[in-house]
């Protein structure tokens, strides 16, 4: 099916396209991604007043279209650069009843910043946060930024005394950077809403134990820019989905159309050999890295795996398997694929805003 999607230019690989959309887009005679591009105003009256979306709705699928058939960037209109977008997005969020004055948006472009790239892993099955993953950098004297290595405060079993403490332990972390640079010397970068929301619900989970939890949650919240809100109100790009996964290695093949590195590839670990070279590239000692293939091997006849692939298919999905299996079993190797697949989440939201501020300075010039 996805191969006859892709020969056609079928409209439902375009991102947002539903069903009856694209149904209504055939009957007015655009029957794919290259005619949506260059569909005439007349088509698109036709196709909203059958479907009951706006014209204005099917002009923004047409751009998505151009961006998708161009292979390129297509500007949303909406800000005129990824700066006044963040702006204008944390404004609203800080924008609260009775605090209206003064409220100012957050400019990640300030070169003094420093950069925290923030991910969340968690159980939904028993309602467990495990992993807190960040990676801090902090700018020099000049402006320019030491990327820093991941880090990860995680949670050893399925217990509320370890979600909390691992919780803290972020916290903390969050603490001392505040104390280092000030109230508004750092600003928090993740993508979707997952982040701010499962903070805050773990401050009121655990507002008993600690008075100050919520403030401090507040805090953070205050100092969190939403990547993805941001790309949804700056670029069309040549994508599926806007999942980040999809997102940022589009911006590494544009990147390297223009001979420059950017974006990020997850890491595609698809052997036992590969693992081992992994986990030697960590440090890990050849006794440590034996005892952990046999370790995998083991789940994986318990598993009746056949391809060695199928036990390192990194997702969200496969992270919870992981942490089942690293509480159930106490082998390190099940935290460290955890911790494999969390720091190139990472790695892909410092990679996206560095490419907004690429953008910017195209902006500027």
């Amino acid at each position: 099916c996805m191969e006859r999607a892709e020969s056609a230019g079928d409209l439902s690989l375009l991102p947002d396209m539903r069903k009856i959309q694209k149904r209504h887009l055939n009957r007015a005679g655009i029957l794919g991604i290259e005619s949506l591009a260059n569909a005439s105003n007349d088509s698109l009256k036709k196709a909203a007043k059958a479907t009951g979306v706006t014209l204005n709705g099917f002009k923004k699928m047409k751009l998505q279209a151009l961006s998708t058939s161009a292979g390129e960037p297509v500007p949303r209109g909406v800000f005129d650069s990824p700066r006044q977008a963040c702006l204008a997005v944390t404004e609203r969020e800080l924008d609260l009843p009775g605090e209206k004055d003064g409220v100012v948006g957050l400019d990640f472009t300030d070169p003094e910043l420093v950069h925290v790239h923030f991910d969340m892993e968690s159980n939904p099955y028993f309602s467990v946060e495990y992993l807190f993953g960040v990676m801090v950098d902090e700018p020099d004297d000049t402006g320019k930024r030491t990327e820093g290595a991941a880090e990860f405060y995680t949670a050893h079993s399925l217990s509320s005394d370890e979600e909390y403490r691992a919780f803290q332990s972020f916290l903390g972390r969050m603490d001392e950077l505040r104390k280092k640079f000030g109230d508004e010397g750092f600003i928090i970068f993740h993508y979707a809403h997952y982040e701010p929301t499962h903070l805050m619900a773990l401050a009121e989970k655990y507002k008993s134990r600690s008075s100050d939890l919520i403030d401090r949650v507040d805090y953070l919240k205050s100092r969190m820019v939403d990547l993805y809100k941001v790309i949804r109100n700056t670029f069309y790009l040549p994508v599926r989905s806007y999942s980040i996964k999809n997102v940022v290695p589009c911006i590494k093949k544009l990147m390297e159309e223009r001979g420059l590195e950017g974006g990020h590839e997850w890491k595609k670990i698809q052997s036992f050999d590969e693992l081992a070279g992994e986990l030697e590239s960590s440090g890990w000692s050849k006794v440590e890295i034996d005892e952990s293939l046999q370790e995998v091997e083991s789940v994986m006849k318990d598993f009746q795996l056949q391809e060695e692939a199928q036990m390192f298919d990194a997702s969200a999905d496969m992270s919870v398997v992981w942490y089942n299996l690293y509480v159930e079993r106490r082998k390190r190797v099940w935290m460290k694929l955890i911790e494999i697949y969390n720091e190139d989440d990472l790695k892909a939201t410092r990679a996206l805003v560095n490419w907004f501020l690429f953008m910017e300075t195209l902006n500027k010039g």
